[in-house]
């Protein structure tokens, strides 16, 4: 059992392949709901990170109301937060990885990035954030990160490290090597 201090974690990469993940997180963090995603891998591959995985923990104390937001997708989990004087959309999601080219496929990205971009449009709330292994590294010259900043400005999403920068959230195998690849997002309706 783990000891968490947080009111609201989410997880990308849990890797819990198992059939009874839900059981897992429920013994694991007793004192929080758990809406979880599986990781799964796709047919014939026996290697390399499982898709999904995702995991959105609210301390079970909190008097909020949390209502799950559909998403056919297993890379996007999304719940709206009812507090007392603000409706909150909590996005958590796992992106494909940036092949750090100029040019690349980007059918899958674009599928995932419009069917969060349909949450944002058909869910009720009041404000977001949008937290996730995004796999974007804003200083690279690449396709995928000129993609995520086209749709990040079309939607009208700020990123958190504009305003609190940090140095990294990312340490690669090298143990040296650091890269800015998670974030979170927001966006205020009211003022």
């Amino acid at each position: 059992m783990y000891q968490l201090v947080a009111s609201f974690i989410q997880i990308q990469e849990h890797f819990k392949i198992i059939k009874n993940f839900d059981n897992f997180f429920v013994e694991q963090f007793p004192q929080h709901i758990s809406y979880v995603i599986p990781g799964f891998r796709e047919k014939n591959q026996d290697q390399g990170r499982p898709i999904g995985g995702l995991a959105q923990l609210c301390e079970s104390s909190l008097d909020v109301k949390k209502t799950c937001v559909e998403s056919s997708n297993s890379r996007i989990q999304a719940v709206v937060l009812n507090f007392s004087e603000v409706d909150v959309l909590w996005i958590n999601a796992y992106l494909p990885t940036d092949p750090q080219t100029i040019n690349f496929d980007d059918t899958n990205l674009i599928r995932i990035l419009n069917d969060i971009e349909k949450i944002i449009e058909n869910s009720v709330y009041d404000e977001i954030i949008f937290g996730a292994d995004f796999n974007w590294d804003r200083t690279r010259n690449s396709g995928f990160a000129a993609c995520m900043e086209r749709w990040v400005n079309k939607v009208g999403l700020l990123d958190v490290w504009e305003k609190y920068p940090v140095s990294f959230t990312h340490i690669h195998t090298d143990m040296r090597s650091v890269s800015t690849l998670d974030r979170f997002l927001v966006h205020y309706l009211k003022s």
